[in-house]
């Protein structure tokens, strides 16, 4: 509890250890511009834990994946997934998706909550024919989603509301990335860049929280790829896809409006360079090919086309603090006595974050997500 944060007003239930995550990257994959911006991050989930320390009332849960009862447990480990036939959370295979297109799975119902069962992320784009819309990844192994139950067994309790705590963090294993820097000739730096590019949403029935762990700027979803080509250039599509134009012009990836205001610049007479000169080439680091008509990026937002940004929040403006205001905000869900509460947390990179680079397959880093309750003294009112 913070000092001077009176007693009266915010009684702090004993904080509760959720879940640390220490996820290591072994494996050797090429490098390649296939996906958004890195190849499939084969990462191996080393260790888990699930736990409530205080009070002993909370239980956590788990639904058997035969009978779909709900198991609960004071805490869970990895044998606590095995005994109800879930999926290890030990697994491979954490690839780039997006949280674009989130709009038309997250729908409001009339009594204000959402009938989403589990959250849905947009793929990779693999081919010129789904560039407005790549379709949904429904390969769960792509990224780590674990369904909880909350429980609380004291019926004469108060009602708990839950935030994030601030001892919540995630960082990069920076002792591993040091070995694994030296074993593939690159820069440290590049490997603890993982967390730049990861994300962690809560889904519950009362809201849909995406956090970027160092938020900086809001991540735009949309733009130009190479992303269908292992080639150097921007990825286009021939003429007559708007209005007979001619010679080809560049796509405009992702989640956008008004299509019909996109700009593009005079045909090339030469290569360009790489947008980013002083960068390696990547999906998001180009040349726009000679003979083809650039997009104008720039030009094409002044003329109406709306680029759809990421909808997250740094963590630090999330958490529990002493701006009772703010909590009103930040509170994640509340558990009422005698009833259980589910949630849906997902871990997964972020395609469009311009982070996401070609070395975060390699990389390994460590996560605390902790959960703190305060007890609603409004009940009593």
């Amino acid at each position: 509890m913070k000092q001077g944060h009176k007693e009266s007003r915010a009684k702090l239930l004993s904080k509760i250890a959720f879940m640390v995550l220490i996820i290591s990257s072994t494996a050797s994959v090429g490098v390649s511009t296939y996906a958004f911006a890195a190849s499939a991050s084969l990462l191996t989930l080393s260790d888990i834990g699930v736990k409530t320390l205080v009070p002993a009332s909370i239980k956590i849960g788990l639904k058997n994946s035969e009978t779909s009862e709900i198991n609960y447990y004071d805490k869970l480990d990895e044998s606590s997934f095995e005994e109800n036939g879930l999926v290890s959370p030990k697994f491979t295979g954490l690839y780039p998706v997006s949280s674009s297109f989130k709009d038309r799975w997250l729908i409001e119902g009339e009594d204000g909550t959402y009938n989403a069962i589990t959250p849905h992320f947009t793929r990779e784009y693999f081919n010129v024919e789904d560039y407005t819309f790549p379709g949904w990844d429904n390969n769960t192994n792509h990224y780590l989603q674990m369904e909880l139950y909350f429980k609380e067994e004291q019926s004469a309790s108060l009602p708990v509301d839950f935030y994030f705590s601030n001892d919540t963090y995630v960082k990069p294993d920076e002792a591993k990335n040091k070995v694994t820097a030296v074993d593939i000739s690159t820069d440290q730096a590049k490997l603890d860049n993982i967390v730049n590019s990861l994300r962690m949403s809560i889904l519950t029935e009362d809201r849909y929280v995406i956090v970027d762990f160092n938020k900086k700027d809001d991540v735009v979803l949309a733009g130009r790829l190479n992303v269908i080509d292992t080639d150097e250039y921007y990825d286009t599509t021939f003429g007559n896809e708007y209005e007979g134009e001619e010679p080809d012009t560049e796509l405009l990836f992702g989640e956008y409006e008004n299509p019909e205001d996109i700009v593009w610049g005079e045909a090339l007479t030469s290569d360009s360079s790489l947008w980013h000169s002083d960068e390696p080439a990547s999906a998001f680091n180009a040349k726009s090919a000679e003979g083809t008509r650039p997009l104008d990026i720039g030009a094409s937002v002044e003329n109406g086309v709306k680029l759809k940004k990421e909808d997250s929040v740094a963590l630090k403006d999330i958490v529990y603090s002493a701006d009772e205001e703010n909590n009103k905000k930040n509170k994640l869900f509340s558990l009422s006595p005698g009833t259980e509460k589910r949630i849906v947390v997902t871990y997964y990179i972020e395609g469009w974050d311009l982070d996401n680079n070609n070395q975060v397959q390699y990389a390994s880093f460590i996560s605390n997500l902790v959960f703190t309750g305060k007890y609603d003294y409004s009940y009593l009112n």
